[in-house]
């Protein structure tokens, strides 16, 4: 039996539903499942009929387009806690853009479609911030674009650490959220890129101090590596 408080919790938590008045939560909490999946286990498959919107609460996500094989798929983004996946459920009509995989243990929310298309017809400041969330999510997609096209592939890299660090300045252990064949993945490289790329960084200090943990000798050198300032980012917001 889910836990509907935890559900509705974590349904405020999402930029989706943070408009929806606390009783709508409530009920589209009610009519959720709590979903578990192991790694490799399916969420939603391209092409399929939309019906059900889903949160990520523990575990990672990867979105992606598929191929004729494995070798062929097109991965879209790595996406963790809080994330949420398949907003055209919302339509009532539409079909998933992606195919979604679990990268390890994953526990997911599932919103009913037709609970979640409900809410919507009776509450249009939701209609806003769907359209927001999917504004945003397209806004991320065009950036990761530009990136693929406008940097190399050790820039990226640096980007990613910048963005994963624990600190702003100084040193930094940086644990990674996924294995380096998945952060390659997301990055659009091959693992053995990424190793030349992690290499590539290391006149600025940047070495793999374990199997998934990065140690960076100085942040402020990465992130002018990268041309990533947090500061100038908190100036565009």
């Amino acid at each position: 039996m889910p836990n509907t408080a935890a559900s509705a919790e974590l349904l405020a938590q999402s930029r989706l539903f943070i408009r929806l008045p606390p009783a709508e939560r409530e009920t589209l909490a009610r009519m959720a499942e709590v979903r578990h999946l192991e790694t490799g286990d399916a969420l939603c498959a391209q092409g399929a009929r939309a019906d059900a919107l889903f949160v990520v609460r523990e575990g990672y996500v990867k979105t992606f387009i598929p191929g004729r094989s494995r070798k062929d798929e097109q991965a879209i983004d790595i996406v963790g806690p809080g994330a949420v996946i398949g907003e055209a459920s919302a339509t009532g009509v539409g079909e998933y853009p992606v195919s979604a995989v679990a990268l390890d243990s994953v526990t997911a929310l599932v919103v009913p479609g037709d609970a979640l298309n409900a809410a919507l017809a009776r509450n249009y400041d939701v209609v806003l911030s769907l359209m927001g969330s999917l504004s945003g999510g397209l806004r991320g997609l065009l950036s990761q674009v530009t990136e693929l096209k406008m940097k190399s592939t050790a820039e990226r890299l640096a980007m990613f650490l910048v963005q994963l660090a624990p600190e702003e300045e100084g040193a930094a252990r940086i644990p990674l959220p996924y294995s380096k064949r998945v952060v390659a993945e997301k990055l659009g490289m091959t693992p053995e890129t990424l190793s030349r790329s992690l290499a590539k960084l290391g006149p600025v200090g940047v070495s793999s101090c374990g199997r998934d943990l990065i140690c960076v000798d100085d942040m402020e050198a990465l992130a002018e590596y990268a041309g990533f300032w947090p500061e100038d980012e908190e100036e565009s917001a």
